[in-house]
């Protein structure tokens, strides 16, 4: 047979059935991780994957979308997947893995299946026949995608691949997005839900202007950490939206336009009130000019449903430099967030709020011919997170804030606005391990080790990740005592920072007050590494208090840790 090139000839082609496209040029970024490597988790837990082929690729079948909320119904569906890796060089070997989530042990006992993949725009599949499947599978739960020394960012292309029983529909393709016309800037224009007084934002106006110290900062979830945009540090919404303000009113290169960003993943602002005067204000190092609140599709989170966002508004509006305050109204793929929870106290504050909602939504489900902008394939990275595309439409709403502040006539504040809910959060004070206060007393029993194995994140202009809380308490299992931890003090609100994990090593723990329990935490519910806040104490007069935390019976020989405090002292 004659064979081309020294090659003989190729063996038939795997018949894969008809493919859908899931991820489609989708942007991916080598993040350092502690063990050396330099990957990118693409995480299709939680509905996520499902979302991507009901918006990707435009599947409405519920029988062939209800087949992703299992191991066995993705098998049962798909032959296989398709992997196309773009880089600035080809040919250069990237490690592709496919995690199942396990029953027993979430990261380790399910299937995980990984294959070279060489960059160069060809597509190379990955077949589900032959795989040896474990059978303790529950969810497939992420994507691993290892890259080589030489690069740092990608474009990924993902499509599954079904048996021939299962009909799937053609792909519809989107119109290029024209970014400079007039249906865009009204679409941007949309946003802004209240332009607020513009006292405070045109006092930071006139500083910048003057070549002074101006300080830009943002605190929030995912978003505002930035997930979904590559490079995260340069492509996030926060960052364009810095960039904005520096180009309209630095008067030199920008120097004195200082830039903070404290966003955490899956965090409400029930953990911002805690934590904002570490992570943004640095314990008074950073006074900022301008801060945008970014928690409205995070504070499902927050069990005071909105006391918590009230209290971190009051604690930046209070602050003796009156900074400005914008609220920032992000949202999921699915059309929602709590902005109307959030509305009436902006509006009472005077305070400036931008949807980004209001400015999507509505066009999401027209067509091209009836004028569709943006479609949810361009705008979502995955079903909660935007895309480089999103998190610039996000940051032009920003700026559009920006425009109409200037143009407007000077409105001062309301010096006196009304509680909305309640203002019981406002002047939480933070401690852990290594802030701590003096009329705090702690005996760490067996609480005595530093944990490692934090959430991390992507702080201000980094691209790599910081461990959040690593001032913390962890108990050590090695010593053999079950001594439990004991904070005395006097307050009438007490937040305590937990870290949730999928570990079979962490185990649940029982908080008591005063010698009665008040909660066992489980730091499995939330299901990965995660930084949480629940409410321990909130009474309405300041009394003395002694808080101990110990370890479940059944779970003695586990770990627990706790991040830090937040409390209210007066």
């Amino acid at each position: 047979m004659m064979s081309l090139g020294g090659v003989k000839a190729p063996k038939d082609p795997l018949k894969k059935g008809k493919g859908f496209t899931v991820y489609k040029e989708l942007k991916i970024e080598a993040t350092k991780r502690a063990d050396g490597r330099r990957t990118q988790e693409i995480y299709l837990d939680g509905g996520r994957i499902k979302n991507a082929a009901e918006i990707m690729a435009g599947i409405k079948n519920k029988e062939i979308l209800d087949c992703f909320d299992t191991a066995e119904g993705l098998k049962k569906l798909l032959t296989g997947m398709g992997i196309t890796i773009n880089a600035v060089l080809d040919n250069a070997p990237m490690n592709f893995g496919i995690i199942m989530y396990g029953n027993t042990d979430l990261y380790n006992s399910g299937t995980h299946v990984y294959k070279q993949i060489l960059t160069g725009g060809v597509e190379q599949f990955i077949s589900f026949d032959g795989i040896d499947w474990s059978d303790d599978d529950k969810i497939l739960g992420q994507f691993q995608i290892e890259f080589p020394d030489e690069l740092t960012v990608a474009d990924l292309t993902v499509r599954l691949y079904a048996h021939d029983t299962y009909d799937i529909p053609e792909e519809e393709a989107d119109d290029d997005i024209d970014f400079a016309s007039v249906q865009y800037k009204k679409m941007i224009e949309n946003s802004l839900v209240a332009a607020g007084n513009n006292e405070r934002f045109l006092r930071a106006v006139k500083k910048a202007e003057a070549n002074q110290d101006v300080t830009i900062a943002f605190i929030g979830g995912s978003i505002t950490q930035g997930a979904g945009a590559v490079p995260t540090a340069t492509e996030c919404y926060a960052y364009k939206a810095y960039k904005g303000f520096v180009d309209r009113f630095a008067k030199g290169n920008g120097d004195n336009i200082h830039y903070v960003k404290a966003g955490i993943g899956g965090t409400s602002s029930e953990l911002g009130v805690a934590r904002y005067d570490k992570d943004v204000c640095q314990f008074g190092a950073i006074e900022p000019d301008i801060v945008f609140i970014e928690f409205a599709v995070n504070d499902e989170g927050d069990e005071t449903k909105g006391d918590c966002y009230e209290g971190l508004m009051r604690k930046v509006w209070n602050k003796p430099y009156q900074p400005a305050v914008v609220l920032m109204f992000s949202v999921f793929s699915y059309d929602w967030n709590l902005q109307e929870r959030f509305i009436p106290m902006g509006e009472a504050y005077g305070i400036p709020m931008v949807s980004v909602k209001d400015a999507v939504v509505p066009q999401f489900a027209l067509s091209s011919e009836e004028g569709r902008i943006v479609s949810k394939r361009q705008f979502f990275y995955d079903m909660f997170h935007p895309t480089n595309v999103g998190h610039t439409i996000m940051a032009d709403c920003i700026c559009n804030y920006y425009d109409v502040a200037l143009k407007n006539e000077l409105t001062q504040d309301n010096p006196n606005p009304p509680i909305i809910r309640s203002a019981d959060f406002e002047n939480v004070v933070y401690f852990d391990r290594k802030y701590s206060c003096d009329d705090v007393e702690i005996n760490e029993g067996a609480f005595t080790k530093e944990d490692t194995e934090l959430q991390f994140v992507e702080r201000d202009l980094d691209d790599f990740q910081t461990p959040m809380f690593p001032d913390n308490w962890m108990r050590d299992t090695t010593i053999n005592s079950e001594e439990p931890f004991i904070c005395k003090l006097s307050c009438k609100l007490l937040l305590m920072l937990v870290k949730d994990s999928a570990s079979n090593d962490i185990g649940k723990a029982s908080v008591k007050v005063d010698g009665k329990e008040v909660m066992v935490y489980d730091p499995h519910e939330v299901g990965w590494t995660h930084c949480n806040a629940v409410i321990v104490i909130r009474e309405d007069e300041v009394k003395e208090h002694i808080v101990e935390i110990s370890m479940v019976p059944g779970c003695e020989k586990q770990s627990f840790t706790i991040l830090g405090f937040g409390y209210v002292r007066d």
